[in-house]
Protein backbone atom coordinates (compact mmCIF):
# COMPACT_ATOMS: atom_id res chain seq x y z
CA UNK A 1 0.00 0.00 0.00
CA UNK A 2 1.34 3.55 -1.19
CA UNK A 3 0.23 6.75 1.19
CA UNK A 4 3.13 8.90 -0.60
CA UNK A 5 2.87 12.42 1.39
CA UNK A 6 3.43 14.79 -1.96
CA UNK A 7 3.16 13.99 -5.44
CA UNK A 8 5.34 15.52 -7.93
CA UNK A 9 8.91 16.07 -8.30
CA UNK A 10 10.06 19.43 -5.21
CA UNK A 11 12.98 20.42 -3.22
CA UNK A 12 11.83 19.18 0.14
CA UNK A 13 13.38 21.99 2.11
CA UNK A 14 11.70 24.65 0.03
CA UNK A 15 8.62 23.51 -0.62
CA UNK A 16 8.59 22.51 3.24
CA UNK A 17 8.93 26.59 4.10
CA UNK A 18 5.72 27.01 1.94
CA UNK A 19 3.60 23.95 3.20
CA UNK A 20 4.37 25.40 6.64
CA UNK A 21 3.39 28.75 5.49
CA UNK A 22 -0.06 27.18 4.28
CA UNK A 23 -1.10 25.90 7.02
CA UNK A 24 0.01 28.73 9.54
CA UNK A 25 -2.27 30.79 7.51
CA UNK A 26 -5.29 28.41 8.17
CA UNK A 27 -4.11 28.24 11.70
CA UNK A 28 -4.42 32.24 12.21
CA UNK A 29 -7.51 32.43 9.88
CA UNK A 30 -5.88 34.26 7.05
CA UNK A 31 -6.59 31.71 4.64
CA UNK A 32 -9.63 28.83 4.38
CA UNK A 33 -9.36 25.03 4.54
CA UNK A 34 -10.63 25.20 0.78
CA UNK A 35 -8.43 27.92 -0.25
CA UNK A 36 -5.40 25.91 1.18
CA UNK A 37 -6.77 22.23 -0.28
CA UNK A 38 -6.70 24.55 -3.67
CA UNK A 39 -3.39 25.24 -2.95
CA UNK A 40 -2.24 21.99 -2.42
CA UNK A 41 -3.97 20.88 -5.64
CA UNK A 42 -2.61 23.53 -7.71
CA UNK A 43 1.45 22.33 -5.87
CA UNK A 44 1.11 18.87 -6.50
CA UNK A 45 0.81 18.32 -2.78
CA UNK A 46 -1.38 15.53 -1.73
CA UNK A 47 -4.87 16.79 0.01
CA UNK A 48 -4.22 18.52 3.58
CA UNK A 49 -7.25 16.17 4.62
CA UNK A 50 -6.95 13.04 4.01
CA UNK A 51 -10.19 10.63 4.79
CA UNK A 52 -9.94 7.28 3.70
CA UNK A 53 -12.94 5.89 2.15
CA UNK A 54 -14.42 2.61 3.65
CA UNK A 55 -12.94 0.76 1.01
CA UNK A 56 -9.47 2.17 1.46
CA UNK A 57 -9.69 2.09 5.21
CA UNK A 58 -10.60 -1.58 4.66
CA UNK A 59 -7.84 -2.50 2.12
CA UNK A 60 -5.19 -0.72 4.57
CA UNK A 61 -6.48 -2.97 7.53
CA UNK A 62 -5.63 -5.99 5.75
CA UNK A 63 -2.08 -4.96 5.06
CA UNK A 64 0.97 -6.10 6.23
CA UNK A 65 2.18 -2.63 6.75
CA UNK A 66 0.08 0.31 8.39
CA UNK A 67 0.52 4.05 8.45
CA UNK A 68 1.60 5.33 11.71
CA UNK A 69 -1.67 7.24 13.10
CA UNK A 70 -3.87 3.73 12.03
CA UNK A 71 -1.33 2.12 14.20
CA UNK A 72 -2.55 4.23 17.27
CA UNK A 73 -6.40 4.31 16.12
CA UNK A 74 -5.87 0.26 16.18
CA UNK A 75 -4.67 0.32 19.61
CA UNK A 76 -7.73 1.98 21.95
CA UNK A 77 -10.08 -0.22 19.57
CA UNK A 78 -8.88 -3.42 18.56
CA UNK A 79 -11.77 -3.36 16.31
CA UNK A 80 -11.64 -3.01 12.38
CA UNK A 81 -15.04 -0.60 12.05
CA UNK A 82 -14.07 1.15 15.09
CA UNK A 83 -10.36 1.47 13.67
CA UNK A 84 -11.22 2.56 10.74
CA UNK A 85 -13.42 4.91 12.37
CA UNK A 86 -11.00 6.51 14.99
CA UNK A 87 -8.20 6.59 12.31
CA UNK A 88 -10.85 8.48 9.78
CA UNK A 89 -11.52 11.36 12.34
CA UNK A 90 -7.56 11.65 13.48
CA UNK A 91 -8.09 13.51 9.83
CA UNK A 92 -9.53 16.80 10.40
CA UNK A 93 -8.91 20.22 10.26
CA UNK A 94 -8.85 22.77 12.88
CA UNK A 95 -6.63 23.92 15.81
CA UNK A 96 -7.31 19.87 16.89
CA UNK A 97 -5.53 18.89 13.26
CA UNK A 98 -1.81 20.44 14.80
CA UNK A 99 -1.79 18.58 18.22
CA UNK A 100 -2.75 14.40 19.25
CA UNK A 101 -6.47 14.16 20.17
CA UNK A 102 -6.39 13.45 23.64
CA UNK A 103 -7.47 9.61 22.76
CA UNK A 104 -4.91 8.93 21.01
CA UNK A 105 -2.24 10.03 23.52
CA UNK A 106 -2.27 7.04 25.27
CA UNK A 107 -2.03 4.91 22.36
CA UNK A 108 1.17 6.93 20.82
CA UNK A 109 2.47 6.34 24.04
CA UNK A 110 2.13 2.61 24.55
CA UNK A 111 3.47 2.55 20.26
CA UNK A 112 6.35 4.63 20.96
CA UNK A 113 7.45 2.20 24.05
CA UNK A 114 6.91 -0.80 21.47
CA UNK A 115 9.12 0.80 19.14
CA UNK A 116 11.76 1.51 21.22
CA UNK A 117 11.75 -1.65 22.52
CA UNK A 118 12.03 -3.06 19.17
CA UNK A 119 8.98 -5.35 19.75
CA UNK A 120 7.25 -3.40 16.81
CA UNK A 121 9.32 -3.05 13.25
CA UNK A 122 8.80 0.68 11.63
CA UNK A 123 10.23 2.04 8.18
CA UNK A 124 10.42 5.62 7.42
CA UNK A 125 11.73 8.32 4.72
CA UNK A 126 14.32 10.76 5.61
CA UNK A 127 12.59 12.91 2.76
CA UNK A 128 11.53 12.25 -0.54
CA UNK A 129 13.73 11.79 -2.88
CA UNK A 130 15.42 8.95 -0.18
CA UNK A 131 14.16 5.66 -0.84
CA UNK A 132 12.66 4.04 2.63
CA UNK A 133 14.47 2.39 5.21
CA UNK A 134 14.11 0.67 8.71
CA UNK A 135 14.17 2.87 11.49
CA UNK A 136 16.71 1.36 14.24
CA UNK A 137 14.99 0.93 17.62
CA UNK A 138 17.44 3.38 20.05
CA UNK A 139 16.36 5.88 17.50
CA UNK A 140 12.88 6.11 19.25
CA UNK A 141 14.17 7.26 22.19
CA UNK A 142 14.56 11.00 20.76
CA UNK A 143 12.29 11.25 17.83
CA UNK A 144 8.76 13.16 18.49
CA UNK A 145 5.63 13.44 16.81
CA UNK A 146 4.58 16.53 15.12
CA UNK A 147 2.09 16.61 12.97
CA UNK A 148 1.43 19.05 9.75
CA UNK A 149 -2.05 19.23 8.37
CA UNK A 150 -2.87 14.81 8.22
CA UNK A 151 1.05 13.99 7.92
CA UNK A 152 2.87 13.09 10.57
CA UNK A 153 6.33 13.67 11.39
CA UNK A 154 8.92 12.52 13.41
CA UNK A 155 11.56 15.16 14.73
CA UNK A 156 14.99 14.49 16.53
CA UNK A 157 14.79 18.97 17.24
CA UNK A 158 12.96 21.65 16.34
CA UNK A 159 14.80 22.19 13.10
CA UNK A 160 15.49 19.17 12.35
CA UNK A 161 12.79 15.95 9.97
CA UNK A 162 14.27 12.84 10.93
CA UNK A 163 11.49 10.67 9.00
CA UNK A 164 8.23 11.07 6.94
CA UNK A 165 5.81 8.63 5.33
CA UNK A 166 6.39 6.24 8.70
CA UNK A 167 4.67 2.77 8.74
CA UNK A 168 5.10 0.15 10.96
CA UNK A 169 4.87 -3.66 11.10
CA UNK A 170 1.14 -4.50 11.03
CA UNK A 171 1.37 -7.69 12.57
CA UNK A 172 3.49 -7.14 15.27
CA UNK A 173 1.05 -4.02 16.33
CA UNK A 174 -1.94 -6.76 16.42
CA UNK A 175 0.42 -9.10 18.13
CA UNK A 176 1.35 -6.69 21.24
CA UNK A 177 -2.16 -5.30 20.90
CA UNK A 178 -4.67 -8.28 19.60
CA UNK A 179 -8.04 -8.42 18.77
CA UNK A 180 -10.68 -9.01 21.45
CA UNK A 181 -12.49 -12.01 21.97
CA UNK A 182 -16.39 -11.32 21.30
CA UNK A 183 -17.19 -11.50 24.92
CA UNK A 184 -14.04 -8.74 25.15
CA UNK A 185 -15.37 -6.74 22.70
CA UNK A 186 -19.03 -6.71 24.16
CA UNK A 187 -17.66 -5.57 27.21
CA UNK A 188 -15.39 -2.86 25.62
CA UNK A 189 -17.96 -1.36 23.98
CA UNK A 190 -20.38 -1.11 26.62
CA UNK A 191 -17.48 0.82 28.43
CA UNK A 192 -16.80 2.78 25.70
CA UNK A 193 -20.78 3.48 25.52
CA UNK A 194 -20.85 4.27 29.76
CA UNK A 195 -17.31 6.36 29.44
CA UNK A 196 -18.71 8.61 26.59
CA UNK A 197 -22.19 8.94 28.45
CA UNK A 198 -20.53 10.30 31.63
CA UNK A 199 -18.75 12.54 29.41
CA UNK A 200 -21.16 14.33 27.85
CA UNK A 201 -23.46 14.15 31.38
CA UNK A 202 -20.69 15.81 33.09
CA UNK A 203 -20.44 18.54 29.91
CA UNK A 204 -24.17 19.39 30.37
CA UNK A 205 -24.30 19.40 34.24
CA UNK A 206 -21.52 21.85 34.19
CA UNK A 207 -23.27 24.42 31.68
CA UNK A 208 -26.30 24.39 33.29
CA UNK A 209 -25.66 24.14 36.55
CA UNK A 210 -28.57 25.71 38.35
CA UNK A 211 -30.97 24.06 35.77
CA UNK A 212 -31.28 20.44 36.08
CA UNK A 213 -33.03 18.30 33.81
CA UNK A 214 -35.16 15.37 34.77
CA UNK A 215 -34.09 12.21 34.14
CA UNK A 216 -36.99 10.66 32.19
CA UNK A 217 -35.99 13.73 29.75
CA UNK A 218 -32.79 12.86 29.60
CA UNK A 219 -32.63 9.51 29.08
CA UNK A 220 -33.82 8.80 24.94
CA UNK A 221 -30.55 10.56 24.44
CA UNK A 222 -28.81 8.01 25.78
CA UNK A 223 -30.24 5.03 23.89
CA UNK A 224 -27.15 2.79 24.17
CA UNK A 225 -27.50 2.67 28.11
CA UNK A 226 -30.14 0.61 30.05
CA UNK A 227 -31.94 2.70 32.71
CA UNK A 228 -30.07 1.17 35.46
CA UNK A 229 -26.43 2.21 33.93
CA UNK A 230 -28.27 5.32 33.23
CA UNK A 231 -29.15 6.02 36.84
CA UNK A 232 -25.49 4.92 37.89
CA UNK A 233 -23.65 7.15 35.66
CA UNK A 234 -26.23 9.55 35.90
CA UNK A 235 -25.40 9.73 39.99
CA UNK A 236 -21.42 9.51 39.29
CA UNK A 237 -21.84 12.56 37.09
CA UNK A 238 -23.82 14.96 39.79
CA UNK A 239 -21.08 13.42 42.34
CA UNK A 240 -18.22 14.63 40.04
CA UNK A 241 -19.42 17.68 39.19
CA UNK A 242 -20.38 18.79 42.70
CA UNK A 243 -24.40 20.03 41.75
CA UNK A 244 -26.79 19.70 44.18
CA UNK A 245 -29.37 20.80 42.18
CA UNK A 246 -29.04 17.63 39.60
CA UNK A 247 -29.18 15.27 42.39
CA UNK A 248 -32.84 14.85 42.15
CA UNK A 249 -34.10 16.87 39.84
CA UNK A 250 -37.90 17.48 38.24
CA UNK A 251 -40.73 19.31 38.61
CA UNK A 252 -39.14 22.06 41.62
CA UNK A 253 -42.03 22.31 44.62
CA UNK A 254 -44.53 24.87 43.71
CA UNK A 255 -44.36 27.86 46.97
CA UNK A 256 -46.82 27.86 49.34
CA UNK A 257 -49.72 30.42 48.35
CA UNK A 258 -48.05 30.58 44.99
CA UNK A 259 -51.37 30.91 42.44
CA UNK A 260 -51.83 28.44 39.46
CA UNK A 261 -50.79 30.05 35.92
CA UNK A 262 -53.47 31.33 33.93
CA UNK A 263 -55.55 28.67 32.37
CA UNK A 264 -54.20 25.97 34.29
CA UNK A 265 -56.93 23.93 36.20
CA UNK A 266 -57.21 24.70 39.82
CA UNK A 267 -56.44 21.78 42.32
CA UNK A 268 -60.11 20.02 43.72
CA UNK A 269 -60.60 20.65 47.59
CA UNK A 270 -60.03 18.24 50.17
CA UNK A 271 -63.38 19.02 51.38
CA UNK A 272 -65.59 18.20 48.47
Amino acid sequence: MNLPLFRGKVRFNSFDRQLVDVITKVKSGRMTPDEAEAWAEEHGHSPFVFRPSDEVSTKALKERYWPFALAMAWIPTREPSAAMHAWNSYMTWGAARFAIQPKFVDAREELLAALRQDRVAASGRADLQRPREDIPAIAWLDLRLVRYGGHDRFYRDEASVAYIDVFVDAEQVRAVWPAPSPSQSKVRRTIATETDAKRQLIALILEQRDAPIPKPKLKPDFPGLSERAFDRIYLEAVAETKAPAWSAPGRRPKERGQEPAPGSPRPKSPHR
